[in-house]
């Protein structure tokens, strides 16, 4: 079984866990369920904006642990997480006819994560134009704090092949 396969079941499983819980408003630490959605669907909105890097930044705690699952990186630290995403980076060029960089199919929550699953838009990379028609799917799940912040960040990310 693919990779994707076996996550999209685990998914599947969280979702169907979910709905049996769903008459419980209050999860662990205290935190409401309507609020991790508000805070991830908030998060994903800005993500699909993609402009206001220092805002972005502020939704994560100083001690996030990041992991990109495909590209097999694991990192910690707001700092690190910040190189890495890098969104101040000239060479990504959002397309004209796309202004928000994601699309959001899902939004999956359970306790005090968080999951979405949707697909990146076509956008330039160093003035060359990557049109996702295969590629760009993308699984990310967001687990929050008591305040908001984001703790655990762990992206599935189909990236196009970059030349």
């Amino acid at each position: 079984m693919s990779r994707l396969a076996s996550l999209l079941l685990v998914l599947f499983g969280m979702g169907i866990q979910g709905c049996s819980h769903q008459d419980q408003k209050v999860v662990k630490e205290g935190i409401p369920e309507d609020s991790v959605r508000s805070w991830a669907s908030d998060f994903f909105a800005h993500y699909a904006e993609r402009q206001d890097w220092e805002r972005f930044l502020d939704r994560y705690a100083d001690t996030v642990v990041f992991e990109d699952v495909l590209l097999q990186l694991k990192m910690e630290g707001k700092s690190a997480f910040a190189e890495f995403y890098d969104w101040p980076n000239p060479g990504f060029q959002k397309h004209p006819d796309y202004p928000a960089t994601l699309v959001l199919d899902q939004l999956l929550v359970d306790g005090t994560s968080a999951v979405g699953i949707g697909r990146l838009t076509p956008f330039y990379w160093q003035d060359t134009l990557y049109e996702l028609k295969t590629h760009g799917r993308f699984i990310m799940q967001l687990e929050f704090d008591p305040s908001g912040q984001i703790i655990r960040h762990t992206d599935w990310i189909d990236y196009p092949p970059i030349d």
